[in-house]
């Protein structure tokens, strides 16, 4: 795997070729600023690379590895980031516009203040990751993990519990480890429930009202996944 470490290096590597960087090392890079529109990046090894204000438009970054990248301010609207590693990235202010997110990881990641408008979500992890003012209008949110998810407060609400971490969007709700539709919710018998967790089923009598009666008096706004 080719060893990248500077913009100078990706300019003259490019110079006579396409801009094909599939499987390239770039691990704590420094590319700050950097214009890798159009990119192809797949698979790439990003891991703690310095991409603040980089312009990653339209980029090919499927299944890359941006583990403990730093993309603060980073252009990534329409970026093909499916599968993709984004565990502990720094994305505060990012643009994600229309990115393809379809299972990529987010577990921990800053998307504080970032815009992932009409961003597919669909089935990402955005486990631990905060939201706090990220702009979500029209992503799709469709079977997104919400475990210990700090909301945007308008697509991704949160309620307060002691027991467990609960998140909600328009359509489904993630209480703990565990998230399911409304429907499935409301459909648990004390046999499923019991073998989610060794206390869910008495805090389940004892919340599950109070759960409900919260999300219909503050819906989260429809997502664009929501059928």
């Amino acid at each position: 795997m080719n060893k990248i470490q500077t913009v100078e290096y990706i300019h003259n590597y490019c110079k006579d070729q396409t801009f094909d960087l599939d499987k390239f090392d770039f691990s704590a890079a420094k590319l700050t600023g950097a214009d890798l529109t159009n990119a192809n990046l797949s698979r790439a090894d990003l891991t703690g690379a310095k991409l603040t204000r980089a312009d990653l438009t339209d980029a090919y970054l499927t299944r890359a590895d941006l583990t403990g990248a730093y993309l603060t301010g980073a252009n990534l609207s329409r970026a093909y980031l499916n599968g993709a590693k984004l565990i502990g990235a720094k994305l505060r202010r990012a643009d994600l516009t229309g990115a393809k997110l379809r299972r990529a990881d987010f577990t921990g990641a800053d998307l504080t203040n970032a815009n992932l408008s009409r961003a597919d979500l669909t089935g990402a992890y955005l486990t631990r990751a905060d939201l706090t003012g990220a702009y979500l209008n029209g992503a799709d949110l469709t079977g997104a993990d919400l475990w210990n998810t700090t909301g945007d407060g308008t697509y991704i609400k949160n309620i307060d519990d002691d027991t467990y971490h609960i998140a909600y969007t328009s359509d489904s709700l993630q209480i703990g480890f565990q998230g399911h539709s409304f429907d499935e919710w409301l459909a648990f018998d004390d046999e499923t429930t019991g073998e989610m967790d060794e206390y869910a089923v008495e805090w389940w009598k004892e919340n599950k009202v109070r759960i409900f009666d919260h999300i219909n008096k503050n819906p989260a706004k429809k997502h664009a996944g929501h059928k």
